[in-house]
């Protein structure tokens, strides 16, 4: 518990930061685009190419950890059926249905759920996170925003080109080094490393920014809020737990994968609320919501799959 509460404080100290400079005049919100921008485009993919390489010693180990998908693909699949159901027999609003499917099923798995991962497990456990941060980011790139698009009355085929996401660029780059066998040389790799560590500081940096510039408008009880709040932190780490307890994978990747369900709202799920003209300011309450509880609730929930696991 203490090392799970240690883990959290660096990541909300570094939220702190972002949250005082983004009221600063010489920051505001070009600084917070700029942030956000280059963790997206260009930290993190450098991330995801790196990690793979360091997880993934050859190809047999890249397909033991594509042999996990199922668990995540299963849960996050169950909880979008789930919420799609509740979501019409709770008769949530139209233009506001999508981003409640959304908020339900998705964690944000790169901004927040990456950082406290490596704060909580160390580098040994990013494998597993990257397993379930494939199923999710396949399924919200594809399902995902084809909800969004039609609940606000868009009619379009799901696109396969909107796959490919800066991070999945990134993530099919390590994957092809690894099936290729290419060990890049050292001038390479080293730039490539140095982006990489950037990604927990500038992400938590962006979060404390989100919260302040949402966080102390339009944030209203409402009955949706606390629905994807049961869904978020009960009904969707319970399915986790059942779906660990059916199949056979180790400990540690059962712990990863639940901690990933209790993760907030992914962060894009604002930017494509708001491109696909659903409720975005809805989409901003939650993602703000389920950022500043996931910090507080993390360690709690830590300790609870270390005694079920």
């Amino acid at each position: 518990m203490a090392d799970s509460i240690t883990g959290i404080l660096s990541l909300l100290i570094l939220i702190g930061v972002g949250f005082c400079i983004a009221g600063k005049e010489w920051f505001g919100e070009k600084g917070r685009d700029v942030v956000s921008k280059f963790c997206v485009r260009l930290a993190i993919p450098c991330y995801m190419f790196c990690n793979v390489l360091s997880a993934c010693e050859s190809r047999e180990k890249l397909i033991e950890m594509c042999r996990a998908l199922p668990a995540p693909l299963a849960n996050i699949l169950i909880c979008t059926g789930l919420a799609l159901l509740l979501a019409k027999a709770g008769r949530v609003p139209r233009g506001r249905r999508g981003v409640f499917i959304n908020a339900a099923a998705f964690s944000n798995t790169v901004i927040v759920g990456f950082p406290v991962i490596m704060a909580l497990l160390g580098e040994a456990a990013m494998p597993d996170a990257m397993v379930y941060y494939m199923a999710n980011t396949v399924l919200f790139w594809s399902l995902g925003t084809w909800l969004l698009r039609r609940d606000a009355g868009i009619r379009e085929r799901i696109q396969i080109r909107k796959f490919f996401s800066p991070a999945i660029i990134g993530l099919l780059a390590g994957i092809a080094a690894v099936l290729a066998g290419i060990t890049l040389p050292p001038f390479i790799m080293s730039p490539v490393t140095y982006l990489k560590n950037t990604v927990t500081p500038l992400a938590m940096i962006f979060i404390g920014c989100v919260i302040r510039t949402n966080g102390r408008k339009d944030i209203r009880p409402s009955r949706e809020l606390v629905w994807i709040l049961i869904f978020r932190y009960l009904a969707s780490p319970a399915l986790m737990i059942a779906a660990c307890s059916m199949i056979d994978l180790p400990v540690s990747m059962k712990q990863v994968f639940c901690i990933m369900t209790v993760m907030p709202a992914m962060t894009q799920l604002g930017i494509m609320s708001k491109e696909s003209g659903s409720d975005y300011g809805f989409a901003s309450v939650v993602i703000t919501v389920t950022t500043a509880l996931s910090m507080v609730l993390i360690p709690i929930y830590m300790e609870l799959f270390r005694l079920l696991l």
